[in-house]
């Protein structure tokens, strides 16, 4: 009968050992839990969205020059660890790799690919030219908006044709500018002559143009000889 005690209670405290073992062992983080929630980046603008799955492409957010971005937040499990973290950079326009690996040791790939803008051109206007004389005229315009890049140039077009405006002779007036007017002295032109100018404005989308607009030059101012 002691025997048959002993036995149970061998038995029994094997059998709390193996519950214990596998109902009160520390769960393992599962695969499915080294997923990104969220991805905050910054550039001259700042965006976040939710992520699943590992191919990630966020539409435009980005100005057009933008080259890469910084990471300001990257949200997983807690059980988990990522290869990147914030201040770390993406490239834009091609994809980036970021690797979360699970408690378990499982590991998830995400190709993160950044899309900047389309290139906004910038807006610029022609206004009514001033000072105007025998040979010479003020040329105005005025910058509205720069797009969503830097202004590289920006000036005038001028030519007494109208067809041939945009290839006609170019006054650049200066280079990396805001938005507001411009102004430019035009000098050794013909008298009594119809000129027509366009403002221009280029940033690393191309070059837009205002409206044409014309001007016509004084005449000469004929001599006149007196005999007494």
């Amino acid at each position: 009968m002691r025997i048959q005690k002993i036995t149970f209670y061998i038995f029994l405290i094997l059998g709390i050992t193996f519950i214990c073992f596998f109902q009160c062992k520390k769960p393992i983080q599962k695969s499915y839990e080294n997923d990104i929630i969220v991805l905050v980046v910054s550039g001259d603008k700042e965006y976040q969205g939710m992520v699943a799955g590992t191919n990630i492409t966020f539409d435009s957010k980005v100005p057009y020059i933008t080259t890469e971005v910084s990471i300001k937040t990257l949200t997983f499990s807690d059980k988990a660890s990522a290869d990147k973290g914030i201040g770390d950079k993406l490239s834009i326009g091609s994809p980036n790799t970021i690797t979360v690996t699970a408690e378990n040791g499982e590991t998830k790939s995400y190709n993160v690919t950044i899309n900047a803008k389309e290139a906004i051109l910038p807006s610029v206007i022609t206004l009514s030219s001033s000072n105007i004389s025998i040979d010479s005229a003020t040329l105005n315009g005025n910058i509205i908006n720069t797009g969503n890049s830097p202004i590289s140039g920006y000036g005038f077009l001028y030519h007494i044709s109208r067809s041939v405006i945009e290839n006609g002779k170019k006054v650049q007036v200066g280079v990396n500018t805001e938005t507001g007017p411009y102004s430019h002295d035009l000098n050794g032109l013909s008298s009594n002559t119809l000129y027509f100018i366009v403002a221009y404005a280029t940033n690393s989308g191309g070059t837009s143009y205002g409206q044409i607009r014309f001007f016509i030059t004084s005449g000469a101012i004929p001599k006149v000889s007196l005999n007494i």
